[in-house]
């Protein structure tokens, strides 16, 4: 203890009596002069800390008129021996984790959280010891582990992944967002990227939390589309209350990982609880939203319609006439303040009319409307008209359509 008392106050005494740091260079921060031979012992940069101990020594040579190769020696002698007990000391640290590692293999319930917070994610075994036994692997040590050790896997297959969507990304349209976006409280769907078809290797959508990847092109307004974009954001909800990526994806190996080998593939759909989570989500939701309407016109003149349906609170509304379709239009969706209209009742009524003329399309529900005068396009009226049915309760159709012809009505000149 005497010698190495001796040999500190040595190089503390170089240090001191040498010029500013800049001139010999500078090691990093936590280096510092007053403290060299504590900081070799902590292996801060052994390199750079010997080149600094040396051009010391040579000033320390010059104004005591010692011998500047002696000087030198001294001084890599005594980086080598403080560099050597670095060693030792990392040696017996490494020793002390083996035996934490050992003794939460031998009780994987009682691993502390600092142990598992300082195992490497690659360490297999204890890995393989949870699988082993699932019920007696503490959370944190779940949490930690599994994502590390596939890591290679999982960035291999996720770095392809993006890849592929590379100049394919698209955002949820602000109207998703908006109806929504309360039903997922932990994610912010206006972060939420999606790219469509991505070879995932399973067919499947795959979700990386904030981003997802589908195999084929989707389109929103489609009832199965829209639930199954419901359905992933699910995923991306679980990825939050999880705690992030390493964390959802850890907890899903650890129930699948042969899967995640042999395939080099994730997808988190093997997982039952996570599964069923996100279909139970996605079913509840799409239920409350039901269809988008859609419409088509085949008359070769422009058509002006009123829809009455039942709206998400369950209440029967007439939507105003505000929607004139052009002649032989295709197929639309209705909108209404930039958002689909929608219904969860598969019966939905319609009436139809062409602007300033008598003709109409009625059925049998009478309602009453506003609508442009005849005599007075620019002054509204009200005037009772007869809504035709539309069923589709018999289908399962992807939206609600409704649709005029008009064979009868002579061309406008």
């Amino acid at each position: 203890m005497r010698a190495v008392f001796l040999i500190t106050l040595f190089l503390t005494s170089l240090v001191a009596a040498s010029p500013s740091q800049a001139q010999c260079g500078s090691c990093p921060e936590r280096c510092s002069a007053k403290n060299l031979w504590g900081c070799i012992r902590r292996a801060a940069d052994p390199l750079c800390l010997k080149q600094k101990a040396r051009c010391e020594a040579r000033q320390a040579a010059r104004r005591h008129g010692g011998n500047v190769g002696q000087f030198i020696a001294n001084a890599d002698q005594e980086a080598e021996r403080i560099e050597n007990d670095a060693g030792a000391l990392a040696e017996a640290a490494a020793r002390r984790k083996l035996e934490e590692v050992r003794e939460c293999l031998d009780d994987l319930a009682a691993c502390p959280f600092n142990v598992a917070s300082r195992i490497s994610g690659n360490d297999a075994r204890l890995v393989t010891a949870c699988l082993d036994d699932i019920d007696s692997c503490p959370g944190h040590v779940i949490k930690r582990l599994p994502a590390h050790a596939l890591k290679d896997v999982i960035s291999h297959y996720k770095d392809g992944l993006v890849g592929q969507a590379e100049g394919r990304w698209q955002s949820l349209p602000q109207w998703f967002v908006d109806e929504f976006g309360d039903d997922y409280p932990n994610v912010d769907l206006g972060q939420v990227q999606y790219a469509t078809d991505i070879r995932t290797g399973h067919n499947q959508a795959i979700t990386f939390y904030y981003q997802i990847f589908f195999p084929q092109a989707i389109d929103l307004r489609k009832r199965s589309d829209m639930e199954w974009m419901l359905h992933e954001l699910q995923h991306t909800e679980q990825y939050a209350l999880k705690g992030g990526e390493d964390a959802f994806l850890s907890e899903y190996l650890l129930h699948v990982p042969g899967e995640a080998l042999a395939r080099r593939t994730i997808d988190v759909h093997d997982h039952v609880s996570i599964e069923q989570d996100a279909i139970a989500k996605a079913s509840e939701l799409i239920e409350e939203y039901g269809w988008t309407i859609r419409f088509q016109n085949y008359c070769h003149r422009t058509v002006r319609t009123w829809l009455h349906y039942v709206d998400t609170s369950g209440d029967w509304v007439t939507h105003p006439g505000n929607w004139d379709w052009k002649p032989n239009d295709q197929a639309k969706f209705l909108f209404s303040k930039d958002a689909p209209v929608h219904t969860p009742n598969r019966i939905i009524y319609f009436y139809a009319e062409i602007p300033g003329t008598g003709y109409t399309w009625q059925g049998e529900l009478s309602l009453e409307i506003k609508a442009p005068s005849r005599a007075d396009p620019n002054k509204i009226e009200r005037k009772t008209v007869k809504f035709i049915e539309k069923d589709n309760t018999e289908e399962s159709p992807e939206w609600l359509s409704f649709s005029v012809s008009c064979n009868n009505v002579p061309r406008q000149q």
